[in-house]
């Protein structure tokens, strides 16, 4: 059983859902670009298993830094998105993943507390306990 906050969201997000996320995240980057796996690998200079056990989450933790470099550089992700994505999983939720997190520039739409102004995060906070009776999965 997972903990839930006062929003009622899940508040422990684990490594296997990211590495999901991010799985989903490649396949969707490699379907938009209309690339079969085995040619997408090839120009990542990756060998086809580790692109598999990426797309599917197969993996035990975090690509090394080459795979991820060579990932990021071939959908046009920003620099570091990945490692980024891994260090904010505990302030994500599954479904706030997406290409955009992974596009160059800032991320929009998400900032840990430590980044938000004291009435940003009183604002954040009284949202999510005024929608913590609406947010029930």
């Amino acid at each position: 059983m997972q903990a839930t906050g006062l929003s009622g969201y899940d508040v422990t997000v684990t490594d296997e859902e990211t590495l999901t996320a991010l799985g989903l995240l490649a396949q969707k980057a490699r379907n938009a670009k209309g690339v079969h796996k085995k040619a997408a690998a090839a120009a990542m200079h990756l060998n086809e298993g580790t692109l598999y056990t990426l797309e599917y989450g197969k993996t035990r933790s975090l690509p090394n830094p080459g795979t991820r470099t060579s990932v990021e550089a071939y959908y046009g992700w920003r620099h570091g998105s990945i490692q980024d994505l891994w260090d904010m999983r505990r302030d994500l939720r599954f479904e706030d993943v997406s290409l955009e997190l992974m596009r160059p520039g800032k991320p929009t739409g998400l900032a840990k507390a430590s980044e938000l102004t004291d009435q940003e995060l009183m604002a954040e906070l009284n949202f999510r306990f005024l929608m913590r009776d609406t947010r029930r999965d």
